[in-house]
């Protein structure tokens, strides 16, 4: 993680004390110790006030998406496929985790009243009334 602090350090503009900030907080999630950490007096204060820079939240922003999409989502899915295939876990965790891993994927189950709906009909078989 350190070596991406050091992009977009670069990128966003930030010291090296926001920097250092960040990465503390990005590994702890705690704010005051984070800013005592990486130098701040006051840390309460100094926490809350570098969290509202805008320069600071982008960056923030940037890095939770990037940790999301590299190091979490690979690994809950994972996590998903392995409770998938687990048969201790019993049937009911297999299946939520199956329905989950392909609502993720963009498969759901076709609603009720769509399936309960007659086929519509093509426009060369709707009368006037219906057209309009």
């Amino acid at each position: 993680m350190a070596s991406n602090i050091v992009a977009i350090t670069a990128s966003f503009g930030l010291s090296k004390s926001e920097a250092d900030f960040l990465r503390y907080f990005l590994q702890s999630g705690k704010k005051e110790d984070s800013a005592a950490k990486a130098g701040y007096g006051n840390p309460a204060v100094v926490a809350y006030s570098l969290l509202r820079l805008p320069h600071v939240a982008e960056a923030l922003q940037y890095e939770l998406g990037r940790l999301l999409r590299v190091e979490d989502a690979p690994r809950a899915r994972r996590i998903l496929l392995d409770l998938m295939d687990d048969k201790k876990a019993g049937a009911r965790i297999q299946f939520d985790a199956a329905k989950t891993v392909l609502g993720l994927a963009g498969y759901v189950p076709p609603s009720k009243s769509s399936a309960d709906e007659a086929p519509e009909k093509q426009l060369t078989e709707m009368s006037q009334e219906e057209l309009r």
